[in-house]
């Protein structure tokens, strides 16, 4: 719980002995970043969900120990500090190759980690799975538990919570056809125990190829699964759906439902919750463009029989639940010389929203591709892609609202610019008023890619959240009713805006009461400078109190147009700490 950031408050609780402090640690510097992991050799496949306390956890092959490619994590904070072994923490260094990581939270500020694993040698590629706690510290077996190790290939794993602090795990299966895999899948609980049967259930075990494949929560216990499939060997391609529930009932029609229609080359690329129970699917279409459709719950496809089109120049589409049961897409698109970047917007009931050719995100020059992208509710979307403008390719973003205004920078806001190759994989919502984009990098120069990240907010402004906090509570004793005193310094080092700050206390006893806005107070800060606000409150004396009390304190850029982009964005964080009080009944 230490915020050391751009905006830093330092508060003193006099009588209780809390302090607060402050220090910023993620950059403002496009060219600079922040390192994640910079081990020799490779470092590739990053994947990474949010930590639920403004930072993330990242995972990703390593081959810093051999070829062959281990798997590793690491957390970064809200602050931007790495908060485990430097260079990340060993998932699995076991022996053969690990690969195709794929990342959920275990809703307790931990992941689960599933991979494609080569350990076994002769019988093909297996699946593994590792839980690790917010402290890096993993809880199942050393270099994970083997999720299905049966003959033949398994491979390409994706999941998604149970909501119970398990997961769902799926993958392409191998173990009766090497050319035509099926998709299986298991649950595993929070001890990492299988739940189905074992080395998993048959999603689809049709005649054809069933891969690549993707899933998301039904929001319900289970899973959607949707993948391409070439069943029939006629030589069409289509793409597939089925729905898993809790107990592992695939309630749908055997192997699956049709969801690209009757129009064949469909390869699947993407899907999202429709936040309805069912989910919003998209593919490529080789001959004709990029596509998506929407399916309920109980299998039934909404829009048109064979998807919406949303471009005929677009390729690798990727959905966004828009939150009304419709999606924000983004794709690269061809149309021009080169590669640029598009967005639609599809309602529920299939509309395009955005007109017939969809929203240009960047036109620049040179070529934009590898997109990657997260939902922020109802701020819309943040995308970022690949850039070429400058000839090196660079980490571009920008933030599309829900309808469709584009908010940063025209073309997009420099992530990184660093030297040589940055290949963006993650952007994640960290809950705080930001988004924290991840890459792989080969700035270092040596040929070796490495992993970096950076963290933007909702103004499109790269470091730290705009106002933050420390609190740290020292040890004391006393009688309530207790005059405190708490003093803060509000720094702004954005050197351009002035900003207005809020701040408030929150008071927990350690009887359970609860005291919200046990004080507040703003102050406006210029640009580049630092002013002190104070508050003296007596702690209430209602109960007799022994233990632990929590001051909570919540700093919050509030700042309102023309000093802030609007709509109004607010950006800060909160933290809470304990000190030890006596408490006496009058």
């Amino acid at each position: 719980m230490f915020w050391r950031q751009i905006i830093k408050l330092v508060g003193v609780l006099l009588t209780a002995g809390a302090v607060f402090s402050a220090q910023a640690d993620w950059t403002a510097d496009p060219s600079v970043n922040t390192p994640i992991c910079t081990a020799a050799h490779d470092q590739i496949m990053l994947v990474s969900v949010s930590d639920g306390a403004g930072g993330a956890i990242m995972a990703w092959v390593d081959d810093r120990s051999s070829w062959r490619g281990d798997i590793y994590a690491q957390r970064v904070d809200r602050n931007g500090d790495v908060l485990w072994t430097v260079g990340g923490i060993g998932v699995c260094t076991a022996a053969g190759a690990q690969f195709n990581p794929f990342m959920v939270s275990d809703g307790l500020g931990g992941v689960i980690i599933s991979w494609s694993d080569g350990r076994n040698g002769a019988t093909g590629d297996d699946i593994y799975a590792q839980r690790i706690d917010q402290n890096g510290d993993v809880l199942w077996s050393v270099d994970g538990i083997g999720v299905c190790t049966a003959v033949g290939d398994q491979q390409q794993p994706a999941m998604v919570s149970d909501g119970l602090g398990g997961a769902i795990i799926d993958w392409v299966d191998g173990r009766f056809s090497v050319v035509k895999p099926d998709i299986y899948a298991q649950r595993v609980d929070g001890f990492g125990s299988a739940q189905w049967a074992a080395d998993g259930i048959p999603v689809c075990a049709s005649s054809g190829t069933s891969a690549p494949q993707g899933m998301i929560s039904d929001g319900q216990g289970g899973a959607i699964i949707a993948w391409t499939d070439d069943r029939g060997h006629t030589g069409d391609i289509f793409v597939y759906a089925q729905r898993i529930d809790g107990n592992g009932a695939a309630p749908w029609t055997l192997d699956g439902v049709k969801v690209s229609g009757d129009a064949d080359d469909a390869d699947f690329k993407k899907l999202t919750a429709d936040g309805f129970g069912g989910a919003i699917i998209s593919w490529d279409q080789f001959s004709s463009g990029t596509f998506v459709q929407r399916i309920t719950s109980t299998g039934d496809c909404l829009w048109e029989d064979n998807g919406v089109l949303l471009s005929s120049w677009g390729v690798a589409p990727w959905p966004v639940c828009d939150g009304t049961g419709g999606a924000i897409v983004t794709w690269a698109d061809h149309r021009g010389s080169d590669d640029d970047i598009y967005a639609q917007r599809v309602s529920a009931s299939g509309d395009i929203q955005w007109g017939s050719s969809g929203k240009v995100i960047c036109g620049a020059v040179g070529g934009q591709y590898f997109l990657a992208m997260a939902g922020g509710g109802d701020t819309g979307v943040v995308i970022s892609w690949g850039d070429s403008r400058d000839a090196d390719l660079d980490v571009y973003a920008q933030r599309v609202g829900v309808d469709g205004s584009v908010y940063w920078t025209d073309d997009g806001e420099p992530i990184s610019t660093a030297l040589n190759f940055q290949v963006p994989e993650v952007v994640v919502n960290d809950g705080a008023g930001g988004f924290i984009i991840g890459w792989t990098d080969r700035r270092s120069g040596v040929g070796d890619s490495d992993i970096y990240c950076q963290r933007i907010n909702l103004s499109g402004q790269l470091g730290s959240p705009t106002v933050h906090a420390n609190l740290t509570c020292v040890p004391s004793a006393g009688t309530l009713p207790l005059d405190t005193l708490m003093s803060a310094t509000l720094t702004n080092n954005y050197t351009g805006q002035m900003r207005r700050i809020g701040a408030r206390i929150d008071l927990d006893l350690a009887n359970g009461t609860h005291y919200s806005n046990w004080k507040a107070g703003t102050v406006t800060v210029g640009a580049g400078e630092s002013r002190d606000k104070t508050w003296l409150q007596t702690i209430p004396a209602l109960v007799s109190v022994v233990g632990d009390t929590v001051f909570t304190l919540h700093v919050l850029d509030i700042t309102p147009p023309p000093y802030n982009q609007a709509p109004y964005l607010p950006d800060g964080d909160t933290d809470s700490d304990a000190c030890t009080v006596t408490g006496i009944k009058p």
